[in-house]
């Protein structure tokens, strides 16, 4: 039961990350207000990969990794959280 509460709860945040990034290609003024309640979610962790890996110059565009490298953590982290919740003690 935990662990598919840890689960969903992992879910959860990734579909949050994933909201957050498409609200920042997104202008308005509802989208600016959730896209600042989502900012203090993500921006704790986000700081320090932006820090570490800057931004890919394509052109005349900058490609930002930040979001994905969170995004497979967020998986990752999800998986072996789970994992130990369910083994046999």
């Amino acid at each position: 039961m935990l662990a598919r509460i840890v689960y969903y709860a992992f879910n959860i945040y990734a579909l949050g990350l994933i909201a957050y990034v498409v609200c920042s290609w997104i202008s308005g003024p509802r989208i600016a207000t959730f896209r600042t309640w989502l900012h203090r979610w993500y921006i704790p962790f986000l700081s320090p990969i932006r820090r570490l890996l800057k931004p890919i110059r394509l052109g005349e565009v900058y490609l930002d990794l930040s979001s994905m490298i969170l995004l497979i953590a967020i998986y990752l982290l999800r998986e072996v959280v789970v994992s130990l919740l369910i083994l046999p003690f």
